[in-house]
């Protein structure tokens, strides 16, 4: 029997024995525990967020244990990270006596088959599930029109640590751009995300993430303003094809920690978000605790943002006129600037890990 048609025959098997041998430590961590946090396969913002709450419970007393695979999952309290790492009560046995939270912070029917499944899965099962945990209002209102029960459905924002997420001198500003060896006598703008499918080079856009309305914006911009775009997040080869092709400079770092983010804020003029459909961004509170100008369209939490905090730059998604406007307003406008700069790191005080780690304990006590 060849390799493919080995792999082919039992796939599924070798996929999940990686995941358990990945995952060793799990056997050991299934007894014992208050909270069981199941992230996802991949190491990026969802299990960054997991381990965060994980980590603020811990400070309250509350035993804890972060898994990558949901086997031998025990626990007062089993929380699915994401839509992703979501699997039916109906089909796992091994969940014993536990309180499931789901974790959903965007989604909707129609954007692809494998979310609509996912959704379906969920609606299926809601019997079995606690809490449904969104990031904003919007994913709150769609869930009340499918049927979900408002007093299952919990707000919990996107946290953004206020003490390493600062504002900086310009002093300060201007070593980082050096550091970075941006150009000086250009706008820059950032966008920090990963908006390319799959998780080598993203030559194909993830579309709900918006790289093509970012591209046609900078592009559009570009035409009467000296700007350099500034990237980081990985899968960005859509978006540097683009630039490339237009004779747009960028910079795209691709980071080994994230201990290094908030350098590249600091470097940027401002933030530009284009997404259709988020469920943050955690870019917008990274943004407001920095105090750097963002440009971004209402979806996930920007509304919620924009309905208490009036001074940010706020476009309807797909507008490019209007994010082509506004972005050149965010980069221009030194008045609004100046007064975004004070006020923003202030309202990010909103969604500090301490609130939302409150949060996370009162739903706690709430469930247990």
């Amino acid at each position: 029997m060849n390799f493919s048609v080995f792999f082919e025959r039992y796939g599924v098997l070798v996929r999940v024995l990686k995941q358990v041998l990945v995952s060793g430590s799990d056997f050991i961590k299934v007894r014992n525990i208050d909270w069981a946090f199941v992230g996802e396969g991949a190491d990026w913002v969802i299990n960054s967020e997991g381990r965060r709450i994980l980590g603020e419970l811990h400070k309250f007393g509350i035993r804890v244990a972060f898994f990558s695979y949901p086997f031998f999952v025990r626990g007062r309290v089993v929380h699915f990270g994401s839509l992703h790492s979501f699997r039916p009560r109906r089909s796992r046995k091994f969940y014993e006596n536990g309180c499931i939270i789901l974790n959903c912070y965007h989604g909707d029917f129609g954007i692809s088959e494998g979310m609509d499944s996912k959704l379906r899965e969920v609606l299926a099962d809601i019997d079995n599930i606690s809490c449904i945990v969104v990031s904003n209002s919007t994913m709150r209102d769609r869930f009340v029109a499918w049927g979900v029960h408002p007093e299952k459905l919990c707000i919990i924002p996107v946290g953004v640590d206020t003490n390493y997420f600062s504002p900086v001198d310009e002093v300060r500003r201007l070593a980082v751009r050096q550091q970075l060896k941006l150009p000086e006598d250009r706008f820059i703008i950032g966008s920090f995300q990963k908006d390319g499918n799959g998780w080598a080079d993203g030559n194909e856009p993830k579309l709900i993430k918006g790289p093509d309305v970012f591209c046609d914006v900078v592009e559009e911009i570009a035409k009467k303003y000296k700007i350099h775009v500034l990237l980081t997040g990985p899968a960005r080869g859509y978006v540097k094809n683009r630039l490339a092709k237009a004779g747009i400079g960028f910079t795209h770092r691709y980071l080994k920690s994230m201990d290094d983010l908030p350098s590249y804020y600091h470097a940027i003029d401002c933030y530009l978000m284009c997404s259709r459909e988020e469920g943050g961004p955690k870019s917008i509170p990274e943004c407001l605790a920095t105090g750097i100008p963002f440009v971004a369209t209402r979806t996930g939490m920007v509304s919620d943002v924009e309905a208490g905090f009036k001074l940010g730059w706020y476009c309807d998604v797909d507008d490019k006129f209007e994010l082509v406007a506004n972005t050149i307003d965010a980069l221009t406008n030194k008045q609004k600037r100046i007064g975004f700069a004070m006020a923003a790191p202030q309202y990010a005080s909103n969604f500090s890990w301490k609130h939302i780690g409150q949060a996370y304990f009162e739903l706690y006590r709430h469930l247990v």
